[in-house]
């Protein structure tokens, strides 16, 4: 019987949250969902990549069954995993330039 995926937040992607800090801070509205973009992502190695409104997100298994995640650039998703996505129109070529780079998302994430 497979384990069931959990989302636990980690405190380095939470406000108060400093750029010197590891880690990039998630939005707030990702928080209330992030079960549901762990729930809708897929496993590439030994992490799990979601999609949710253009940005892109990246789980890390801490425990058994017990995941974290935190939004990462478009240039760290796996090419196969972004193109998949796109040809299922889950994100578009457009949402994917926009936040290419950990700056673009930054910027993103301050307006």
């Amino acid at each position: 019987m497979a384990i069931k995926s959990v989302y636990e937040p980690n405190p380095k992607h939470k406000e108060p949250w400093h750029h010197r800090k590891s880690g990039t801070l998630c939005p707030r509205w990702s928080r209330d969902i992030a079960q549901e973009i762990l729930e809708a992502s897929d496993r590439c190695g030994q992490s799990r990549f979601g999609v949710r409104d253009g940005m892109a997100f990246k789980g890390h298994e801490h425990a058994p069954g017990r995941w974290h995640g935190h939004p990462i650039a478009w240039n760290e998703v796996p090419p196969k995993l972004v193109n998949q996505w796109i040809r299922a129109e889950r994100v578009t070529r457009r949402e994917v330039r926009e936040l290419r780079t950990v700056e673009d998302i930054q910027h993103h994430l301050k307006r």
